[in-house]
This record gives structure tokens, C-alpha cells and sequence, in this order.
């Protein structure tokens, strides 16, 4: 064995901890205007994070001495964001949006030659390792702080560790839904995909984020839905429909809680406005259609829009519709790079994973985004990178 081979598989080893690096830095907020707690350190922490990943990426490549087998679709994924980050230098914080963007960026690609050369499946057998990793430490650490009397200021505060809780829901929701896949697929043990499932139910219950449970409703009928007769199928349909009973109890609560405060019904009812949050993004995306107001523009821009009055009283540092904050970050030209390359994606997932591609879909309608590319993005690339032959779920 040649010295190079020893390397890589020194660097293949450690490949878990950096997908878990990855995910902490293309995942978490960490916004000045923002900041909680639950957040790791400053923006310089998730650059250096997103090098050491994209950097792995390129060592693994070189030792191996052959070219990425990359689809054209995350080839487009690729250029468009790479072009959103060239048009950032004409954004209102030009430095602060090029740090972020370059994260963004090499997270992004990373993830692709990471596909292109281990294959589609051992990708998504990582993946999963680096998603269980942050909901079970999220858990044990919430835990932690439960038995220690420290002070809880909601139910979300027990999975808002390590990521905003509507962070942690989505990589619940798509640790669910990847081990479920890959369960169905018998590419992964038993025990290890109903563990997936459950431990991914579970966090998106407790993050009490509604659009991930809708978003497994959606993707447990789905998948209930295809004609084969495998119990595991049914199973993990009851489980992520008995999850979604459990997050609306859990968020009923919550309501309850928010009126006993003492704030009124409308003031609630505004936080799930998503039309006015969509209407002020298009009227963001036309005030400047080719370049955009440049990576995490959101929680300024919408901070402008209700000191103006546009939107009422609500809190959002997105768009929630991956669409249009792509489009209101980056400009038109290079969403529509993004948006091909996903469509291309998307019509080869549909028809191989389909729970998969519903519950990426649903969740890109409506969830709260976390910046470009954010969880949604990121998996996008990976679901559709690499082999393009699947078995069907």
C-alpha cells in the first residue's frame, strides 16, 4: 500500500466529523443581529469550519488522482452560486455578505465532489452519520440542562443547543427521511435506519417546528402510498405520522402559552404569515433582479421592510420559501442557474425517491430558510449528485 492510499484512507476515516463540521457551518445562524446561546461563535468560526470542509474535499481528490463524477445538476447548482457570490461585492455590506457566501459556497461544491467521487449512497450513509451526531448531542445536551435546573425559557430551548430550533427541525426531519430511504433501499441495517428514523421524528417534534411535521405527513403518505408490499414501508409511514401527532400536541402547548402572556391571537396568527413575507421578498427580488442583496441579507432587509411598515408585527429573518430567498440573495440570473440544476435533479428523484423528493419539496415551499444554501440546499445537492441509478422507495 503506497503512501498516498494510506493517506486516503486516513482521510476517508475522518470524512464523518467533517460532514458534521459541513453541517454546523452551513446550518447554524450566526448573525450579529441574532446572536442567542444556542450559537457556537463568530462568523470567522463557520469560514474556518467551511475551509477545513471544502479543503477535505479537494485532498481526498488530489490523493485519488481522478476526476468527480458530477451531474450536470450540480454542476448549475454550483455556478449559480458561485455567481451569486461573485454579484455580492454589490450588496449593502459587501464584506460581510462575501464571508458568508464563501462558506456557502465551498460547503456547497464540497458536498458535490464528495457525491461525485464516493458515490451517491456511501454520501448519504456520511450524511446520515453527521445529522444523527448534532440531534443526539442537541438531545443530551438539553438534557443535561434540564437536570442541572437551568432556566427554560420555551420547550424549543431543550433542542436549541447546538442550532435555532427551526435549524434543528430541518436536519431532524431530513435525518428521517434519509435513513427512512435508505432503510426501504436495505442499503442500511435495520436497526440503524428505524434508529435514524426515530431519533429524526423525535428532534423535529421537540424543535416544534409545524412545516417539518407537515412535511413528514407528506412524505410518510407518499411513501405509503407506493405499491410494495414491505412492512418496513408501513412502518416508517406510522412513525412519522405518530411524530407529527406528537410535534402538533407539543405546539398546541405553546400557543397556550403564548396567550397566558398575554399576547393576542393576531399577534400570533402573524407569525405564520407567509404571504407578506413572500410579497416582500418579490418586491426585494425587483428592486434589484440581477445581483440581489447579496448571502444573509435576510434579517436586515426584513428589519428594514417592518421599520417601513410593509410587513405587520412578526419576526423573520427569511423568506420561508427556499425560492425566493435563492432569488432575493443572489439575483435572477444565477437563481435560474440553481433552480435548473434542481429541476434536473428533481425529475430523477421523483421518480426513484419519491417520499424523498416530496418531503425536500413541501419543506422548500415553506420552511423558514437559513441563508443560501442552507440545510435545504445543501441536500438537494446530495440527493442528487453522484450515481443517478436508484432502486425505487
Amino acid at each position: 500500500m503506497t503512501g498516498s492510499d494510506r493517506a486516503f484512507q486516513f482521510a476517508r476515516a475522518w470524512w464523518p466529523a467533517l460532514v458534521l463540521l459541513g453541517f454546523l457551518t452551513a446550518d447554524l445562524r450566526i448573525d450579529p443581529l441574532s446572536w442567542s446561546p444556542a450559537q457556537l461563535g463568530p462568523e470567522s468560526h463557520r469560514i474556518l469550519l467551511s475551509l477545513v470542509w471544502g479543503l477535505g474535499a479537494v485532498a481526498i481528490l488530489a490523493l485519488r488522482g481522478s476526476r468527480a463524477n458530477i451531474t450536470s445538476s450540480t454542476r448549475l447548482i454550483a455556478a449559480g452560486l458561485a455567481l451569486g457570490l461573485a454579484t455580492s461585492v454589490f450588496s449593502d455590506e459587501p464584506g460581510r455578505s462575501a464571508s458568508i457566501g464563501i462558506g456557502f459556497v465551498i460547503v456547497t461544491v464540497a458536498t458535490a465532489l464528495l457525491a461525485g467521487r464516493l458515490g451517491h449512497d456511501t454520501t448519504i450513509r456520511i450524511l446520515i452519520g453527521g445529522l444523527a451526531a448534532i440531534c443526539a448531542a442537541s438531545l443530551l445536551l438539553g438534557l443535561f440542562e434540564i437536570s442541572t435546573s437551568w432556566e427554560l425559557s420555551t420547550p424549543r430551548r431543550l433542542t436549541g443547543i447546538l442550532a435555532e430550533p427551526n435549524s434543528l427541525g430541518q436536519l431532524g426531519g431530513l435525518l428521517a427521511v434519509l435513513s427512512g430511504a435508505m432503510w426501504f433501499e436495505h442499503k442500511l441495517r435495520p436497526t440503524v435506519g428505524a434508529g435514524g428514523v426515530v431519533l429524526g421524528v423525535l428532534v423535529a417534534a421537540l424543535s416544534l417546528t409545524r412545516t417539518i411535521g407537515l412535511a413528514l405527513v407528506v412524505a410518510a403518505f407518499v411513501a405509503g402510498s407506493v405499491r410494495r408490499p414491505k412492512p418496513t414501508l408501513l412502518l416508517s409511514a406510522v412513525l412519522s405520522v405518530v411524530g407529527a401527532a406528537v410535534l402538533f400536541a407539543v405546539g398546541t402547548d405553546s400557543i397556550t402559552n403564548l396567550i397566558d402572556r398575554g399576547q393576542g391571537v393576531e399577534e400570533i396568527a402573524t407569525l405564520s404569515n407567509r404571504l407578506n413575507l413572500w410579497e416582500v421578498s418579490i418586491d426585494e427580488i425587483e428592486s434589484r433582479p440581477l445581483t440581489g442583496h447579496g448571502f444573509g441579507s435576510g434579517p436586515r432587509r426584513f428589519e428594514l421592510a417592518l421599520d417601513q411598515g410593509r410587513l405587520p408585527w412578526i419576526y423573520s429573518p427569511s423568506s420561508h420559501n427556499l425560492g425566493l430567498e435563492i432569488a432575493r440573495e443572489v439575483g435572477l440570473p444565477a437563481f435560474v442557474l440553481i433552480a435548473i440544476g434542481a429541476a434536473m435533479g428533481a425529475s430523477r428523484m421523483g421518480t426513484t425517491r419519491p417520499a424523498m423528493f416530496a418531503y425536500l419539496a413541501f419543506s422548500a415551499l415553506l420552511m423558514p430558510t437559513t441563508g443560501v444554501p442552507g440545510t435545504l440546499t445543501v441536500a438537494w445537492v446530495v440527493v442528487t449528485a453522484g450515481d443517478k441509478k436508484h432502486n425505487s422507495c
